[in-house]
């Protein structure tokens, strides 16, 4: 069967998995894909699906974990046990006492005893589970690359519970000190945290907004392992609850294992309810999950913002979008077009907006020109686009807008006061016909008229209508005085 036939279309295909315009031919969600592709030739895609109802990775490893449980209803084996809180169970091996901890603190290994031999032996975390897998048969119905995946996640996290157990010079410190996490001499000497704010005092912004707190992993020696800001108040769109959520972790030389040990004390301690994702990056505004493994990319968040123009701003990497006249910054861009980024490296927010000379004020609108009338003259300023729209007076003869001006009946148009007088003259001389007679120009027609100038009549022309109610009509022709042996001879 094709796979796009579990798609309505393959624009939904494209959509999902579509290859991703950065020009390095990467796919969208690509070990989901191949997954998927890997159920459909194994025979699993109804059970698949069933389970991945969402396209996530953190689905795909429940779906790992699901697919080696339904193999131990149909496998006999004598050993149980738990591993990182989920049950496995072998024929060959069997933990005893130290649960997986090595005697050695090797946070990388599991120690196990082989059933066979009695023998205790030490296995690197990832091969052990991927044992596991093999010896049950369900590394067929996962697929080589699922499998991989899941065995990396499982090393990683492994090692985190181990240092964790092994208490290896580590402690939590969470308070209001965040020039500390951003301060280089608290960190490992010769690493990189991958922190571009390091050292630039941009610390105070937290210390602005007041719903956070700093949190941060310690060594024996006081510096900083891994850390991150935790968001003690942080909002659900259409949800009523108020959610502790830690934000991306950094650590020394980006050692995941270390920022899963923060998390995992931030868990443990109770300071929070959910954190983004191990190994999310700043662009990865929506990979949260809760301490109970619930997904909630999906969910809308945002915190209150206090932030102005000028104000200083550490790069952030969530609630990067911030709409200044509400007061909120959110973790999804899809509200409005008129936000302010956050994601920024400038150190402040900057000032974009024009200055409305008019109004005494700034603006996100663009500016037009326009006259204002001082009493005397006019004098060209600027004002925001949408406010003259909605609030000045339109010239077209002048093409631009005035805030007092002259109604020209005439012209049906708004002109300047100093200049209305020389324009509709102008107007009338043009498209006017001038009546000779009272010596102005008219909008009507004018005729040819008799006009008696004291010893003779002379043709001039006359307003039509002022010929009609005023001068006397002989055979066709009007006169303004008639006098009959000169009209009639």
């Amino acid at each position: 069967m094709l796979l796009l036939n579990y798609f309505k279309d393959y624009a939904e295909f494209k959509e999902k998995f579509g290859k991703i315009d950065d020009g390095t031919g990467r796919r969208n969600n690509k070990l989901f894909l191949e997954a998927m592709k890997h159920s459909l030739k194994s025979g699993n895609i109804e059970s698949f699906l069933s389970h991945n109802y969402r396209i996530s990775n953190d689905s795909l490893i429940d779906y790992c974990y699901f697919s080696l449980r339904n193999k131990y209803h149909n496998y006999d084996t004598s050993h149980r046990f738990y591993i990182l809180d989920l049950i496995y169970r072998s024929n060959k091996f069997r933990l005893d006492n130290l649960n997986g901890l090595c005697e050695d603190m090797d946070p990388n290994s599991i120690r196990y005893v082989n059933v066979e031999s009695g023998k205790v032996y030490k296995m690197r975390a990832g091969k052990f589970i991927r044992a596991l897998f093999v010896e049950a048969g369900a590394d067929l119905v996962v697929g080589e690359k699922l499998l991989n995946y899941y065995c990396e996640v499982f090393a990683q996290n492994w090692k985190a519970h181990s240092i964790e157990k092994f208490n290896v010079d580590s402690r939590l410190v969470v308070d209001d000190d965040f020039e500390s996490i951003y301060d280089r001499d608290n960190y490992i000497p010769d690493t990189d945290y991958n922190s571009c704010m390091t050292n630039k005092g941009y610390h105070t912004m937290y210390e602005q907004l007041k719903n956070c707190k700093a949190a941060k992993i310690l060594n024996s020696d006081g510096l900083i392992l891994s850390r991150c800001i935790v968001w003690t108040n942080v909002h659900e769109v259409n949800g009523e609850k108020t959610w502790r959520l830690a934000d991306r972790q950094y650590s020394s030389d980006g050692n995941l294992v270390y920022s899963q040990l923060l998390i995992n004390a931030l868990i443990k301690e109770g300071f929070i309810d959910g954190y983004k994702k191990i190994g999310a990056g700043c662009g990865d505004s929506n990979a949260y999950i809760s301490v109970s493994g619930e997904d909630l990319s999906e969910k809308e968040f945002f915190i209150d913002c206090n932030l102005d123009y000028g104000d200083t701003v550490s790069y952030m990497d969530t609630f990067k979008w911030y709409y200044m006249d509400e007061g909120f910054a959110y973790n999804k861009s899809g509200k409005y077009s008129d936000y302010i980024s956050l994601d920024t490296a400038s150190g402040e927010i900057e000032d974009n907006r024009n200055y409305d000379e008019y109004n005494n004020e700034y603006t996100s609108d663009d500016l037009v020109d326009i006259l204002f009338w001082t009493g005397d003259r006019y004098r060209q300023m600027e004002t925001a686009r949408e406010y003259a729209r909605e609030n000045l007076l339109w010239s077209e003869r002048h093409e631009i807008y005035l805030t007092e001006a002259y109604y020209s009946d005439i012209l049906d148009d708004y002109l300047c006061f100093d200049e209305w007088e020389e324009i509709e003259a102008e107007y009338k001389r043009r498209y006017w016909n001038y009546d000779e007679y009272n010596e102005k120009y008219v909008e009507e027609d004018v005729i040819a008229c008799q006009i008696w100038n004291g010893s003779e009549y002379v043709e001039k022309y006359v307003s039509e209508n002022y010929a009609s109610e005023m001068f006397e009509e002989v055979d066709g022709v009007y006169y303004n005085e008639v006098f009959k042996e000169e009209v009639l001879g």
